[in-house]
């Protein structure tokens, strides 16, 4: 039997060194999207707010829809108003709400408390 040769129809129109460019741009490409989706995931949301309420003249009582998610506040405070902000990590589908104590540095006195995200004066209730 005689040796028989592929035609060219079998090659690849890639050289090798083409190939394993492609295949890392394929892999960085990979990598690329698992990373940007773990950041999508681990993002931080702004919360909505539920309800607040005013226990004494430095203690609010806020209820967010953060649904046992992990949760952060942040508080600024001035002379003239309270600007508060919740945000949350990983949006649940649950629907329950999570109760926030927050401690002012000086007493409400009549100041609005604002949600930061939104810009919103939040009406708190007397407990």
């Amino acid at each position: 039997m005689g040796h028989m040769q592929r035609s060219s129809a079998w090659r690849s129109p890639l050289t090798w060194k083409q190939r394993a460019m492609l295949a890392v741009a394929v892999f960085a490409g990979c990598c690329a999207a698992v990373v940007g989706w773990s950041l999508w995931v681990d993002r931080w949301i702004d919360s909505e707010v539920q309800s607040m309420s005013v226990a004494g003249d430095r203690v609010l009582q806020v209820e967010v829809g953060t649904c046992n998610a992990e949760h952060r506040t942040t508080l600024r405070e001035s002379a003239t108003e309270v600007r508060v902000r919740f945000e949350h990590r990983r949006n649940t589908k649950d629907t329950c709400l999570d109760r926030v104590t927050i401690r002012l540095e000086g007493p409400l006195a009549g100041r609005p408390v604002l949600d930061a995200a939104t810009g919103e004066v939040l009406d708190p209730t007397d407990q």
